[in-house]
C-alpha cells in the first residue's frame, strides 16, 4: 500500500449552545516527514471555537477567522526529522458551538483543498479517514420572544409570547412563574406560540421538562 496515515474523528452528539471538543486520533503515522490537509464542518451547524494542539509538535494550524468562520481548517505538519506518533493517539481537539436547529447534524471531515498529502520516508502518499456526524440532541429552543409591558401600574395587562422549536417525542410540561412565586402548571398540548396575559411588572421564569426529567429554564 502507498505511504501515509488514518485519520479518525470521535462522535459526538451534543445539545444546542452548548460546547464540544472532538478528537482527530491517528494510525500508522510512521516515520512522516510531513503532510498538508484540512478540517472542514458546516459552520451553519458548528460555530468554531478554538483548538487543542496536543503534545505533538511540527503541527502548523491555521486558525484565523477567515478561514474558520467558512468551515475550513488548513493544517501543515513537518518534521525535522521522521516522526512516529503512537497508534490512537490524538493529535489534536477541535472545539465547537452547536448553532444548528434541533437534529441538525454536521459532518466534520478532511476537506479536499489543499488535497490531502503525506512524505515519509518511503516516498509520497495519501491519508486516509473516517468523517463524524456531530448531532444537535432533542431540546428545547426559544425561537420568538414578544414582552408588551403594562400600559400602567398593577393594570396586570402585560403579556409574555414564546414561540418554540421542539423536535422530541416525549410532552413537555411547562412551569411559568413570577419570581419569588410559586410556579403554575400550563398544560403542555398547546398551540404556538405560547401566550401568557394579565401578567404584571416584574421578573418570570419558563422551566421546561419532560417525564425523562428538566430540559431548560428561561427567566424573562
Amino acid at each position: 500500500s502507498p505511504p501515509g496515515f488514518n485519520l479518525f474523528f470521535s462522535e459526538e452528539s451534543i445539545n444546542y449552545d452548548d460546547t464540544v471538543c472532538i478528537g482527530l486520533t491517528s494510525s500508522e503515522f510512521d516515520d512522516i516527514i510531513s503532510s498538508e490537509f484540512s478540517v472542514t464542518w458546516n459552520p451553519n451547524v458548528l460555530n468554531f471555537l478554538n483548538i487543542n494542539t496536543g503534545n505533538y509538535s511540527g503541527f502548523d494550524i491555521d486558525d484565523n477567522a477567515s478561514n474558520t468562520s467558512l468551515g475550513n481548517l488548513p493544517v501543515l505538519f513537518e518534521a525535522d526529522q521522521p516522526t512516529t506518533i503512537p497508534k490512537d493517539s490524538v493529535l489534536m481537539e477541535l472545539c465547537f458551538t452547536a448553532v444548528g436547529y434541533i437534529e441538525d447534524c454536521g459532518l466534520i471531515t478532511i476537506g479536499r483543498t489543499p488535497y490531502p498529502v503525506v512524505e515519509s520516508i518511503d516516498g509520497y502518499g495519501t491519508i486516509q479517514y473516517d468523517s463524524a456526524s456531530i448531532c444537535i440532541k432533542d431540546t428545547v429552543r426559544i425561537t420568538d420572544i414578544t414582552i408588551v409591558p403594562e400600559s400602567c401600574a398593577n393594570k396586570k395587562d402585560g403579556s409574555i409570547s414564546l414561540t418554540l422549536e421542539y423536535a422530541g417525542n416525549d410532552p413537555l410540561i411547562w412551569w411559568f412563574y413570577a419570581e419569588g412565586s410559586t410556579g403554575r402548571q400550563v398544560d403542555p398540548n398547546r398551540e404556538d406560540p405560547l401566550v401568557l396575559n394579565n401578567l404584571t411588572a416584574g421578573g418570570y421564569i419558563l422551566v421546561i421538562s419532560t417525564s425523562e426529567g428538566f430540559i431548560r429554564d428561561t427567566v424573562m
